[in-house]
């Protein structure tokens, strides 16, 4: 054994040093390392010439460090300081992008000791700065997560505080747009802080229950492609790592309906009608047909079109209408006539309004309906017929 760095260590478990010389075997396993009479916890070979250990729980002292490899032992002609490892007492967070920390106890050694901080899951050491023996303040760069460990370490002597740490959950500040075109992929940009670092790996924006991965930019904004989308007021939720942020709510261009085509069917044609407009979708959406309240059988044929097979139950004016989590109302009619005049007899004794179609000239020509048979269906509807 030619050298061991560092040469201090704490008194709890957990602190690391390396030993460096020649003749530790060739290969893991063989070699055993004691911190006086006590063995390392860990020991992980690295080469001939090197090895790590973890030192075991052991009390304030120095002590000489020897290596047993294959039955025989190095000199004891080094020495571990094995001081008091920090003592953590309380943290706080404060309120701003690179999350410092307040950070105070006891055993955080002296202004030249170089303290430093990093949380358990992270590999990386931020160097804080040293207030006092019981007082330092650490910067941790952006990031995710709540309830994580801490650990500190000041001359190779480290403090671990569990379930201590939680970065803040995120905040949305802006959207770059609160309205989408229905259906068809868009690009959501969310604007706000405490957003995380690129290597926070669970990030996703979750809108009407679906899920959408989330490109993160910075800490301060992120990108989704949302598509196959629809609705009014949605109210989407944006995740980083275990925190969740509510963004304000977005709506999907309701659907607009232009014409119909024809605008007038017969009554018992069981007929089939085109529908234009727009914002009508994806055929994955499902959009509804519906005459009045009656849901038709509809097939979408594009983002403008939908054909509709009508199945009308009175020969009357219908309104038309297109649902798809939002309603639209055609501002033309379908007008549904009859072909004969039992047809339009029998609706009108059955009539609930007295709003039916009794033509004798235009589209339609009810030939064998006499003047005496239609003043009798006007009759028989009263004041309405009329």
């Amino acid at each position: 054994m030619t050298q061991i760095a560092p040469t201090t260590a704490g008194a709890t478990t957990g602190s690391l040093f390396t030993l460096f010389g020649k003749g530790f075997g060739s290969q893991a396993g063989r070699s055993r390392i004691f911190v006086g009479f006590s063995e390392c916890l860990q020991t992980d070979w690295t080469s001939d010439s090197t090895i790590v250990c973890r030192v075991p729980s052991i009390v304030i002292g120095i002590y000489p460090v020897a290596v047993r490899t294959d039955g025989l032992m190095t000199s004891r002609n080094f020495s571990l300081s094995v001081r008091q490892s920090p003592l953590v007492q309380a943290l706080e967070v404060f309120y701003d992008p690179d999350s410092s920390v307040s950070i105070t106890g006891r055993f955080f050694g002296s202004s030249d000791s170089s303290p430093r901080v990093r949380l358990a899951t992270v590999p990386v050491d931020n160097y804080a700065t040293w207030i006092s023996d019981s007082s330092i303040i650490s910067k941790f760069p952006p990031g995710a997560g709540v309830s994580q460990a801490l650990v500190l370490n000041v001359d190779n002597a480290v403090g671990v505080v569990s379930n201590s740490f939680s970065y803040f959950s995120p905040i949305v500040t802006a959207l770059s747009s609160l309205t989408f075109p229905v259906g068809i992929q868009s690009t959501l940009t969310v604007s706000g802080i405490f957003f995380g670092e690129l290597q926070s790996s669970s990030r996703s924006l979750i809108v009407s229950n679906r899920q959408f991965p989330v490109l993160w930019k910075s800490d301060t904004l992120l990108e989704a492609n949302i598509s196959r989308l629809f609705g009014a007021n949605v109210r989407p939720l944006l995740q980083v790592e275990n925190t969740f942020a509510q963004l304000p709510s977005i709506s999907f261009t309701a659907p607009t309906i232009s014409s119909l085509v024809p605008q007038s069917v017969s009554f018992v044609s069981n007929a089939v009608i085109t529908v234009f407009g727009s914002s009508f979708g994806n055929l994955d959406l499902s959009p509804v047909v519906s005459l009045s309240s009656m849901f038709m059988l509809s097939s979408w044929t594009s983002d403008s079109s939908i054909t509709a097979r009508i199945s009308a139950t009175l020969p009357i004016k219908y309104d038309v209408s297109i649902s798809l989590g939002q309603r639209s109302i055609s501002s033309v009619a379908l007008e549904v006539f009859g072909d004969s005049c039992s047809q339009v007899q029998q609706s009108a004794l059955n009539a609930s309004s007295g709003v039916y179609l009794i033509k004798s000239s235009g589209s339609v020509v009810l030939a064998s309906c006499d003047f005496q048979f239609i003043s009798n269906v006007a009759d028989s509807l009263g004041t309405q017929g009329q």
